[in-house]
């Protein structure tokens, strides 16, 4: 199964982490491809960069739609997700959408982390809302450093700031599994699993299991 996996920011070192992710995790006869943008936002904050990373995402689609078996959009927002579902019939996953879906599967309350910067959020909860998951998510917490600041911090920082969120989410709000929103939180799972003792939902990890259920037919 050959799967595509588009960072629809412009930032090659987090499509390289979204990669490692990836081909750890990917079924042993799959074939990983990740491809960025040559143009677009560097990181996805808001509407307007969700816009425009949309068409770039659809126009890396439209030229490599015969070439592979299924695609991802690594990035939260899952920009251009809908039109990109207009334009294949192949398996189309969004990693906010398919860590959402699948904290609901393992718990009854989810939180969502992420790293908007203060005031941002509100796309997050259009999104939950759009997927009727308001009575699941109980919060969404924000570190509050943007994508790029989180990604770029050293290893350990971004863990302790993950793990200072997510142990509010949980004994705070309720939560009973946390959704890492953003690619640039990847790699960060075992560890917050072995100190939070909840189940943690690895956007990218999350999108590759769910396209891999459904591997080309004849």
């Amino acid at each position: 199964m050959k799967i595509l996996i588009i960072n629809p920011n412009t930032t090659k070192e987090m499509t390289a982490a979204i990669e490692q992710t990836a081909r750890a995790n990917a079924a042993a006869d799959n074939q990983i491809t990740c491809l960025t943008p040559s143009e677009g936002p560097k990181e996805i904050e808001g509407a307007y960069d969700v816009a425009v990373a949309a068409f770039h995402v659809l126009e890396l689609i439209r030229k490599n739609e015969s070439n592979f078996d299924a695609f991802i959009i690594a990035c939260g927002a899952n920009p251009g997700i809908d039109a990109v579902r207009e334009i294949t019939r192949k398996p189309v996953a969004g990693i906010g959408e398919s860590a959402m879906m699948t904290a609901c599967s393992v718990a009854g309350k989810f939180s969502v982390i992420s790293p908007a910067v203060p005031g941002s959020t509100a796309l997050i909860w259009e999104e939950i809302r759009a997927l009727c998951l308001e009575r699941r998510c109980v919060s969404v917490r924000s570190v509050g450093k943007g994508v790029l600041g989180s990604f770029f911090m050293e290893k350990n920082e971004l863990v302790e700031m993950l793990y200072r969120a997510g142990k509010q989410a949980v004994e705070e709000d309720g939560a009973e599994a946390l959704v890492l929103l953003c690619a640039g939180f990847t790699g960060t799972k075992e560890t917050l699993e072995e100190r939070l003792k909840v189940p943690i939902v690895d956007g990218v990890i999350s999108a590759l299991k769910t396209v891999e259920q459904f591997p080309p037919r004849g």
